[in-house]
Parts: C-alpha cells; structure tokens; sequence
C-alpha cells in the first residue's frame, strides 16, 4: 500500500510534468503529497554534463505552480526545502509505503545520464515513479509486465496492490522472453494474478520492449510498472535491454519496483 507520494522538484518543465502525475496517483490512491527541493551545490563540470534545460523555471514558480494545482483540486500538498545532497535526502524517506517521483531529465540527468535514477533503482528501499516525457496527464489503468522472471513477479504484485488500491482495472501484459515460453508466461500470469485482465500479443517475434512499447500505446492513460533488474539495470539503460528501451521510448509515467 501507497501511503506518501514525495516529487523530487527542480524547476524543469519535467518535474512539473512528474508532479501532475504524483498528484493523480496520490489522489487516487488517498496518499500523503508532498514536494521535495534539495538546496545543493553542484560543481560547475557536473552542471555542464547534462546541458543548458530549455524548460528550466525557478523553483519558488514551481512550488507556487505546484501549490496553485493543489488548492484547484482541493488537495492538502506538504513543501519541504532542504540543504543537502539530492541522493542522499531522497533514499532517506524512500520506504516500502514511498512513492519516490522523479524526472528523468532536468536537473536529475545533470549528475550523469540518468544515475540519480539508477542509484534509486539499485538502492532505494521502495518503488520510484520515473517520469520521462510529457504524456496525457490522465491515468485510470494500470499496465505491468510478466515475463516469467522474480523481477516481474514483484512487479505484478505491486501493480496488483496499486490496482486494487487506486481502483483503476489492472492489465497485465504476458511477455514471452529469455525466461518463458509463451505458454509458461500465460499461465504464470494468470496464477500471478487475482483480479487483472491477461493480455498478449503472441510469439510475433517482437522483443519484449518492442511488445511493452506498443501495448503502451495502444492503453492509453496507463501507469506503467516494471520489474528492475538489479544486477544489470546501468547496463540494459545504455545497451537498450526491455527497462532502459522503456524509459527511453515510452513517454509518461513509469513505475519502477525492485
């Protein structure tokens, strides 16, 4: 169970993009919301690593904007600013209850391609909402994957929990893959859930993120949750294994479960 939603805010476009999103799911859920800002100083090479952000706003905007969202939908909304380093502020309140919501790019890539992101995935100790682009801003379903591995048994669960939670209709896409054949991912699928719709799109030969991508996109206003693989999540981002192909390709909200 989902019990606090916390955003990571910088002032990008994006980390206004990921609040919407965390304001949704927060609501949806009858989660705690609250946003994030880390007062830090980052040296001037690890700044000029991510690029100039065209979206870049000023934070005390963003928070107005964030709170202006909040008082229209009638939500209570807790800002917190703190001095710090971002890493470490966010694996501080991460929990088992946490959702953590950050952006992909903004200040977050500006530390190196994404290793905020990939640190919260090797270390946190729940589940991170990845926001990679700007999306439809409307969710009412949740979309998970099962392949066969642990990674995807956990996350099927997560996003079962959060279905039930949230009350959205749960589809759980059976992906045949390295790990299963398709008639093992259907029946694992089924037996890994209760309540939710078993899909596929059969053994066409498309990989499984080519599989994920376009049951993406064919579901509108779904919340995406993946299943990490720990031990080689860095390398499947640079190397286009299903999560980094996902995070790249799929624009919108992604939850991510170790």
């Amino acid at each position: 169970m989902i019990d606090h939603v916390i955003v990571a805010l910088d002032g990008s476009e994006l980390a206004r993009e990921a609040f919407e999103y965390a304001a949704l799911i927060a609501d949806a859920a009858g989660a705690e919301l609250s946003v994030l800002h880390v007062a830090e100083r980052l040296p001037i090479h690890t700044l000029q690593k991510g690029g100039p952000d065209d979206d870049f706003m000023q934070v005390a905007e963003a928070i107005r904007c964030c709170e202006s969202y909040c008082e229209w939908r009638e939500m209570p909304l807790e800002v917190n600013v703190v001095d710090g380093h971002l890493i470490d502020c966010l694996a501080s309140r991460s929990n088992e209850t946490t959702l953590i919501v950050v952006g992909l790019k903004g200040r977050f890539a500006r530390v190196g391609v994404g290793s905020t992101t990939s640190w919260l995935i090797h270390h946190a100790r729940g589940p991170i909402l990845v926001v990679t682009g700007q999306s439809q801003r409307q969710l009412n379903r949740v979309l998970t994957v099962y392949d066969g591995c642990e990674a995807s048994r956990r996350a099927t669960a997560f996003a079962e929990r959060l279905a039930a939670q949230t009350k959205w209709p749960l589809t759980v896409l059976a992906a045949p893959g390295l790990h299963q054949g398709l008639d093992d991912v259907l029946e694992g699928a089924q037996a890994a859930t209760s309540d939710g719709q078993v899909i596929t799109l059969g053994s066409s030969g498309q990989s499984e993120a080519a599989q994920v991508e376009r049951v993406a996109g064919l579901a509108r206003h779904a919340l995406l949750v993946l299943g990490a693989y720990p031990d080689s999540w860095i390398h499947q981002l640079f190397t286009g294994g299903t999560t980094g192909h996902i995070l790249k390709h799929v624009k919108g909200p992604i939850v991510v479960v170790r």
